[in-house]
């Protein structure tokens, strides 16, 4: 969040105060745990999963008020974000030992960062037309998560949706980012699954 231009967390660290409208937020999981630290103080320890937007240091503040006596974070640290987990990073040590090869090999392809979205690959002209933000006709099912690939060369087009067998824009990728996924090729592979359509629209 910003104010006048400036993130909320500047102020906070130059010390200034600025007034926070309040706003509504999800806390699908909150785990705590009372335990000590290294001086042999107790602290709680809470593992969150909440929606975007929640900030956690207020969070902690909000859960000291509720106690009584108040509270502040001592430490904070994301484990996840999205289909993505802590599990998954490596660190700069272990680049730093890695070749370029090895490096590169760490790559995701782009569509992981999709798991959900259904994946339907165009023809070339379909694909051209698509990226032109013209909607495109086909025999698919109605979708909110659409994930769209050219046939060839195999790459991301873009995202969609799926309304009464037309196939609508949500968010276009440029001829640079096309590009620029195509060169992570061999690690950039193609959708497994999905429909694909002639031009014309024909299924």
């Amino acid at each position: 969040l910003k104010k006048e231009g400036k993130a909320l967390y500047e102020y906070a660290r130059a010390g200034i105060e600025v007034e926070r409208a309040a706003r509504e937020v999800e806390i699908h999981a909150l785990d705590m745990s009372l335990e000590q630290n290294v001086d042999g103080c107790a602290v709680l320890h809470m593992v969150v999963r909440c929606s975007k937007g929640t900030y956690i240091r207020t969070l902690g503040e909000d859960i000291g008020k509720a106690l009584g006596c108040g509270g502040h974070l001592t430490r904070l640290r994301r484990i996840a974000t999205g289909p993505f987990t802590a599990k998954q990073c490596i660190t700069l040590e272990a680049l730093e030992t890695m070749n370029e090869a090895e490096r590169m090999a760490q790559l995701l392809p782009i569509e992981a960062l999709l798991p959900d979205y259904t994946p339907i690959t165009l023809s070339n002209a379909e694909a051209g037309r698509f990226l032109s933000g013209l909607r495109r006709r086909g025999s698919w099912p109605d979708a909110e998560h659409i994930a769209v690939f050219g046939a060839q060369p195999p790459a991301l087009l873009g995202t969609g949706h799926v309304k009464a067998g037309e196939l609508i824009a949500t968010r276009l990728l440029t001829p640079a980012e096309i590009t620029q996924t195509l060169q992570q090729a061999p690690f950039n592979t193609p959708p497994t699954q999905g429909i694909s359509v002639e031009p014309g629209g024909k299924a």
